[in-house]
């Protein structure tokens, strides 16, 4: 069988920090010590029975909630901050939004899929605001979620 050349580089890489704490607790667990792992992943603890019925009850809501969050919850939090900073956050507010894309739908495609770098071409209104501005966006979403805006109003 015909060897394959590994790169120095890759040769040269250690083990996973996370693989390697694993390791060393199944060691020492094994030679007898009690072992308390605080990191992320499977849980040494029992889920509580009111988790579990809310999941059993809520397993057959699998779509996607408003973009604007649900309204109760929006208004639970809305009354708890008001409350809590003894003034009102945000007014209720519509956005209308009108996209731009090809015959292909391809940004439609793209946005759907998660892809970036992708762009977005968009004019918005606010209605009932005071401006009662026109916003012409051209926004190019990085992979880092970073974006860039090229926006003006008339």
């Amino acid at each position: 069988m015909k060897k394959i050349p590994v790169k120095k580089k890759l040769a040269s890489l250690k083990p996973s920090s996370t693989l390697a704490i694993n390791e060393k607790c199944k060691e020492l667990t094994a030679s007898g010590k009690k072992i308390y792992k605080f990191g992320f992943g499977q849980s040494p603890f029992p889920i509580p029975q009111s988790i579990i019925n809310c999941l059993k009850n809520n397993a057959n809501r699998k779509n996607y909630l408003p973009m604007q969050g649900l309204p109760e919850l929006r208004e639970a939090i809305s009354k708890y901050l008001t409350k809590k900073t003894a003034k009102k956050l945000h007014t209720p507010r519509i956005i209308k939004s009108l996209y731009f894309d090809n015959i292909n739908l391809d940004m439609y495609k793209d946005s759907i899929e998660g892809s970036v770098p992708r762009k977005k071409i968009r004019v918005r209104y606010y209605p009932g605001t005071k401006d009662q501005k026109y916003y012409l966006e051209m926004i190019v979403i990085l992979p880092q979620e970073e974006r860039q805006y090229l926006s003006s109003y008339f």
